[in-house]
């Protein structure tokens, strides 16, 4: 295939790298960056809206952001996950574990405290033994603590919430307040609209949590609606996924 003429070249490279950003990405960042200075009154956070509207990348920057202002570089104030499609109940819980100790490696003691728990630093290897998912759990909590951890961000968290089919449907929201429970960190979660779904599902979880919506836009168009913080005493928006 023959070379483009170098300028043209330069186009369409500067093309290809243009990024166009969402009229609400700053709003949403501006809030989300307040409730997490805010978070006392409540542990859980959902963000939720459409695919492509920048939640990952508002989530993203905030990470960053907050580790590059923080002094100490021992401590990791927001980590940041993925919850996998493919993995449901248990199996999803195991890898939010890993992903979290993942990016806490940095930190010598979390990988002292690893180096004899091959559940969790081998993606493969999978137990029923209670005794060494709790080492894995206790192997979290610990790295939280010792990293300073603020906020931990949980991106398309509706995979998260999927139960397997011998659990009732609220049962990994339960885990997870019971996590929050145990720490002082605010769990953000990230995902399309069925999360605000699955949040309803326990009626105590909600009433601690803050909702958030990032609505699409056309880039030809304003945004169809302004970008919300709807606090827990207030009433969460009507709209519901179909």
């Amino acid at each position: 295939m023959p070379s483009l003429d170098p300028v043209l070249q330069t186009r369409l490279d500067a093309f290809q790298n243009y990024k166009v950003k969402h009229p609400s990405l700053e709003s949403m960042d501006r809030l989300l960056s307040d409730a997490i200075g805010e978070h006392t009154s409540y542990h859980l956070l959902a963000l939720y809206g459409p695919s492509g509207v920048g939640k990952s990348t508002v989530l993203k920057r905030i990470a960053k952001r907050a580790r590059a202002e923080e002094a100490n570089p021992a401590y990791t104030p927001v980590v940041v996950v993925e919850a996998l499609p493919e993995d449901v109940g248990s199996s999803a819980r195991l890898d939010f574990y890993r992903q979290v100790l993942h990016e806490l490696r940095g930190h010598v003691a979390v990988r002292d405290r690893i180096a004899n728990l091959p559940l969790a630093r081998l993606h493969g290897k999978k137990t029923l033994d209670p005794y060494e998912w709790l080492e894995v759990r206790d192997a979290v909590l610990y790295g939280l603590e010792i990293a300073r951890v603020k906020v931990i961000c949980i991106d398309e968290a509706q995979n998260l919430m999927q139960s397997e089919p011998t659990q009732r449907p609220g049962a990994q929201l339960d885990w997870l307040k019971a996590l929050t429970n145990r720490t002082n960190q605010l769990y953000i979660l990230a995902g399309n609209y069925s999360l605000y779904d699955f949040c309803h599902l326990n009626g105590q979880a909600a009433r601690a949590r803050a909702m958030s919506t990032l609505p699409a836009t056309n880039l030809l168009s304003k945004p169809s609606a302004k970008t919300l913080l709807v606090p827990s005493k207030h009433s969460c928006p009507k709209y519901r996924y179909r």
